[in-house]
This record gives structure tokens, sequence and C-alpha cells, in this order.
């Protein structure tokens, strides 16, 4: 699954030529220093063999969109800027898509919750009293600042900065029963989006529910959308247990099979 959104692109013999010179021309890595111990070469012939495949392998990222890497500063920007950025708070819009989110989950309590992006943890609030213990996850150290207020008086709540997929929590396999992530996928590029679906495949019991929730209109400055994001997630084979659409944004929960292991 790593690969799949990786291209390769061959080259014409002019261009393994003009690369072939210029891997030649970088003397100090592919020739020995000297004859003494420890001047030995750096890339010896089989790791340079790869580079003579006449082909270039890569990931995709298209001018002007950002992926996960960006998250960090991108977000730790925006929410120094305005404390509250999508008005969790005050608008009466995410305030009521919330509300349908929490009456839509199917049980009333759970075990063990995760919640992937839970910003300033007004939501995170709410699923904390719904579960045994809750991890929220955010890559935005700004955002956890506000995020701990929220939770304060919530022994059973743990708050962590990461980015994922590459920083997704270390979950024994099958051990949380609610998976939340909502308003985050279209942050993530295609690849990275695939890598964190299928990591929270494994952390989630057989039986347990995965929650997206996602705006539906052009994000800009990201490769996906909420489409793009929830047509990913099906891509799991989990059975769809609830769908709420509006012109704004797409619910949805998603059920992995009883018989699948963590």
């Amino acid at each position: 699954m790593g690969w799949k959104h990786w291209h390769r692109l061959a080259l014409d013999a002019a261009s393994a030529k003009a690369k072939g010179r210029a891997l030649e021309a970088h003397r100090s890595q592919t020739l020995p220093l000297s004859d003494l111990p420890g001047d030995e070469v750096l890339l010896g012939a089989g790791f340079m063999q790869h580079f003579s495949q006449g082909a270039e392998i890569f990931r995709a990222t298209w001018p002007g969109h950002k992926d996960a890497a960006s998250a960090p500063a991108t977000f730790d920007e925006l929410y120094s800027q305005r404390e509250d950025p999508w008005e969790y708070r005050s608008s009466r819009y995410e305030q009521r898509k919330q509300q349908i989110l929490l009456a839509s989950l199917p049980r009333e309590r759970y075990g063990a919750v995760l919640e992937l992006g839970c910003s300033i943890g007004v939501q995170s609030a709410e699923l904390a009293r719904r579960c045994a213990t809750l991890l929220a996850v955010d890559a935005s150290a700004t955002a956890l600042a506000q995020a701990r207020d929220a939770v304060a008086s919530m022994d059973h709540v743990t708050l962590l900065q990461a980015t994922v997929p590459e920083q997704f929590p270390q979950l024994e396999p099958g051990s949380v029963e609610l998976v939340v992530l909502s308003e985050i996928g279209y942050f993530l590029a295609a690849d990275e989006l695939d890598q964190v679906l299928a990591d929270s495949a494994d952390a989630l019991a057989a039986g347990g529910e995965l929650v997206l929730c996602h705006w539906l209109h052009p994000i800009e400055g990201w490769p996906l959308d909420g489409e793009a994001v929830h047509r990913m997630a099906s891509g799991l084979g989990f059975e769809r247990i609830v769908e709420h659409r509006e012109a704004d944004f797409l619910l949805e929960i998603l059920r992995k099979p009883a018989g699948a292991r963590g």
C-alpha cells in the first residue's frame, strides 16, 4: 500500500546518460577517498545499481499542494492568529454538526476511543463523556494547548501531539472500539490518507466503528476534498451503518466486520 501513489518515470537515453555523468562526478561518494582504513567507498556497487535502472521512482507532490509534513507549521500559525479559526465554540453550523455526529454514534458508551485531529478539544470533551479512555491527537501544539483546558478535569483523556501517518499512535491491534476522523482527511496526501485508514483499521477491534465527517466544498491548497476522503475510506470494505449528507458536509460511520482481526 505504501507504493500505491508513487510513480515510475522511464528515462530516455539522453537523460540516462546525463544522470550517469552526474553520478560519476560525485567522486567523494562513489570512489574510495584513499587506501587508508575508514576511507573506503561510501556507496558501493549494490547501492549504485538502483540508480542505473533507467527510471526514476517518485512520490508526486503537485505544485501548491500541502501534505502531512506541512500540517504542524501550517496549523500552529493558523491557531496563533485566531484562537478558534473554525469557530467550534461559536458557530451554529459547527455546533449542530457535532451534535449530529454524537447522536449518530450507535453506542452510548465505548471503551477505548481514538480521535485524530482533535483541534482545540471541543469535540474531545464530548467524546470523553461517552468512553472509558480517549486518546486525542493533533499535529498542532498550539491547538493542543487549548485542548488541555477543554479536558482538564478528565483524567481518562490523553492528548498527543503527532503528525499522522508517520507518528500514528502505537496501539495494540484491535484495542480500540471507535476511531473518529473528522475534518482531517483532506489535510493529507492520498498515500498518507491510505496509511492512516489502514492504521485505523488495524487499531479497531472487530465490530469497532470508524467515524468520518468532512466538509464537501473545495479545500484550497490541499490535494483531496471531502468526497475523495470518503471514497477512499470505502475501500476498507467496512459496512456503512450511518450515512448523513447535507449540502455542506458528509458524515459516515463504518463498522469493521465482526470476523475481522485487529
